[in-house]
């Protein structure tokens, strides 16, 4: 359902109940288990009916914001990041450049027009970009992107940035002590996302994997990919 704005997600021993607001109207859903895949903060505003341990650390969660943009080229031939997944850029407005068309390449027998480029920039960085329009960021990336490689920004045809305050979780001394409330077998409030583990879309994925495993496992229904129930 799109254009919805969850407002709680309660659970009990009977199911979960999502209410939600669309349209200026609130209603509300069951459900037997809910993913809730959301930065920690929000989770913690939302559900309820959580282990206290589980909503206590679930507010220790630390965040930074971060910006980054995406770029679409047309060049027509070999360019000189065509190998490269992923460059540490030092003393820019972004600090990596990922050219996301690299596996495309590597599969291509003739090289083929254009490429996908992305920039990010955390925390002391984002904080610097946040407040400025999409127009000046682009600015900023393309000038650090021409010394780079130069040429490239005459290349870009399209561009598009965003900008999170929830940005990345951190690590911090004493994050491990929270591990164990945050990954504790659920009832039926199952939590996702990057902030439950270190290795970032990986741990958001393995996280939403586990938890649906789980909620099948209840359901008595096969897993799609296993056929195991």
């Amino acid at each position: 359902m799109l254009g919805a704005e969850v407002l709680e997600v309660a659970q009990d021993d009977n199911g979960v109940r999502v209410r939600y607001r669309r349209g200026g109207a609130e209603d509300e859903l069951l459900a037997s288990h809910c993913v809730l895949a959301a930065p920690a903060p929000i989770a913690r505003r939302l559900a309820s009916g959580l282990d206290p341990e589980t909503r206590d650390a679930l507010g220790k969660v630390v965040y930074g914001p971060l910006v980054s943009a995406a770029f679409l080229t047309n060049e027509s031939g070999p360019q000189p990041w065509d190998r490269c997944y992923a460059i540490a850029t030092p003393k820019r407005a972004f600090n990596i450049f990922l050219n996301t068309a690299s596996v495309i390449r590597a599969r291509e027998q003739v090289r083929q027009p254009g490429s996908s480029l992305m920039v990010f920039s955390p925390a002391a960085l984002a904080a610097t970009l946040l407040d400025l329009d999409d127009r000046q960021i682009i600015d900023r990336y393309l000038n650090d992107l021409e010394e780079i490689f130069p040429g490239s920004s005459r290349l870009v045809v399209e561009a598009q940035v965003r900008r999170w305050q929830l940005g990345l979780a951190y690590c911090f001394p004493g994050r491990g002590r929270i591990q164990a409330a945050l990954t504790r077998p659920a009832a039926r409030i199952h939590l996702a996302g990057d902030y439950l583990g270190t290795f970032y879309t990986e741990t958001a994925i393995e996280t939403g994997s586990r938890a649906a495993t789980t909620i099948l496992r209840d359901l008595g229904q096969a897993h799609p990919d296993t056929g195991r129930a």
